[in-house]
């Protein structure tokens, strides 16, 4: 690579899926950048048009990456972030990442120095996902604003494929079905590998869906 900074050379990388919300990813790269440990962002659209795409692509510098996914079909909503959040992890070369959404505005500016402090301690901190129809979701993580120890994370395997988290419990098909709902979801193949491993994430909040939270 040809910029100056190396994104190995960052505490932290942002990671950011988006789908045709360029004012919106904007945003929310550009209060990251005030933060007291800036991070290296990744942004991985999930499917825009080529002209909303252009706007996101237009966003790359030497501290922001853009990457693309063009899939010509999932068998889940939920595959697109899974997906990104899976090539997310993988283009990570810093000891931390941060997980978050277009529409998720950092106000504090020292907020991702503290949440890898918490999860240099717990390894994973963030908001406790919103209540879903499955019995398991208490107590588990979402990725709205979340910190990941990504030495934690290898060691474990954690990972977000719907298709892993399928195959795990013997379904042959994660496709949405309605004596399931909510299962397969984005988050929860994650929860269940540090379930797995005895790791409790540190809770910071929760959340509720359609709701607008400070």
């Amino acid at each position: 690579g040809s910029c100056p900074r190396k994104p190995w050379s960052y505490k932290v990388t942002a990671a950011i899926p988006c789908l045709a919300t360029a004012e919106l990813v904007e945003i929310c790269v550009r209060l990251l950048e005030l933060q007291t440990e800036p991070p290296f962002v990744v942004i991985v659209d999930t499917g825009s048009s080529p002209k909303e795409f252009a706007k996101i692509e237009a966003l790359r510098s030497d501290s922001v990456e853009v990457h693309a996914l063009r899939l010509n079909g999932v068998l889940h909503p939920s595959d697109f972030p899974a997906i990104a959040m899976d090539l997310a992890f993988s283009l990570c070369r810093s000891p931390y990442l941060f997980a978050t959404h277009a529409d998720c505005f950092v106000k504090r500016r020292d907020l991702l120095a503290d949440m890898m402090e918490l999860a240099r301690i717990h390894a994973v901190a963030g908001y406790e996902i919103s209540p879903r129809s499955h019995r398991d979701w208490k107590g588990m993580v979402s990725h709205t604003a979340s910190m990941y120890h990504m030495a934690t994370m290898d060691k474990i395997g954690f990972g977000w494929s719907l298709r892993r988290l399928a195959n795990m419990y013997d379904t042959a098909d994660h496709r949405p079905n309605p004596n399931r709902p909510n299962w397969p979801d984005t988050e929860i193949l994650g929860n269940y590998i540090l379930r797995l491993n005895d790791i409790q994430p540190h809770l910071i909040g929760s959340e509720l869906n359609y709701a607008r939270h400070q």
